[in-house]
């Protein structure tokens, strides 16, 4: 799933920009200045280019009411596609997550996946009741919980992975062969070695994949308990607010360097 860049705030101020550049208010009257133009130019229609600079200030006035006044509703329409995009995304990869990690027996890595599953709903719940969903600051909070949960949802993947990839070495019966040590060439022991560093690595792998999203569960909370207290402690909520938004921003990074 990549949606991170398409709710990144860049992408969001582009999908305003073309919303208004293509809005029928403004490309209406533009076809009309250039029809009128074109016909002024060529004398068929008297008046034409005063038409036609009539229509175009009528699209740059319909343009600049688009922008300023309404790019709110325009972020909050692409927003809600791509939450849409998002929402049946998450729900094939939630499905795919929930088999893979069963198959693989990873219990605290399936007990993360339902957590954090009902750590968003919650989140999106509490921001849903609390702020407009055209609000630039709807869209930066729920962007951000979004990068967040997506990227938990891409460790649980790298841990099937993870898990996938060191499944045909046999590490217990590389420890029994160690404690007879004595018995094996320097070749076989050498070749040991690195199986058992690579199954190390990757549990370790796992490990750092898991602590990250334990703490981006603990965020998640610390943000929906400051956003839930919004409105009778706004000074201090927003603070909290923003400060755990940036916590939770760092980890996005974190969770994109233990990725890889």
């Amino acid at each position: 799933m990549d949606f991170k860049n398409q709710l990144s705030v860049g992408s969001i101020k582009q999908a305003v920009v073309r919303a208004t550049l293509q809005h029928p208010v403004l490309l209406y009257p533009l076809m009309v200045a250039v029809i009128a133009l074109t016909a002024g130019v060529l004398d068929i229609i008297a008046q034409g280019i005063t038409i036609a600079f009539i229509a175009a200030g009528v699209g740059l006035i319909n343009l600049a009411v688009q922008f300023l006044l309404r790019k709110d509703h325009h972020a909050g329409l692409y927003i809600n596609g791509i939450r849409e995009q998002i929402s049946a995304a998450r729900s094939l990869t939630l499905k795919r997550l929930e088999s893979n990690l069963a198959a693989l027996d990873q219990v605290d890595a399936a007990r993360q996946l339902v957590l954090l599953e009902n750590k968003y709903l919650n989140f999106v719940s509490i921001l849903d009741g609390k702020l407009a969903k055209s609000e630039l600051t709807y869209i930066r909070y729920l962007t951000i919980c979004e990068q967040v949960y997506l990227g938990a949802l891409d460790n649980l993947d790298d841990v099937c992975n993870a898990v996938r990839s060191v499944s045909a070495i046999d590490i217990s019966g590389i420890e029994q062969q160690f404690n007879n040590v004595t018995q094996l060439d320097e070749v076989t022991q050498t070749q040991l070695r690195v199986r058992y560093d690579l199954y190390h690595q990757q549990m370790q792998k796992i490990t750092q994949l898991l602590s990250v999203n334990q703490v981006a569960m603990t965020k998640l909370d610390m943000v929906t308990v400051s956003l839930s207290e919004l409105k009778t402690q706004q000074g201090r909520a927003s603070m909290q607010i923003d400060d755990s938004l940036t916590e939770l921003q760092t980890l996005i990074l974190s969770t994109q360097n233990y990725s890889n």
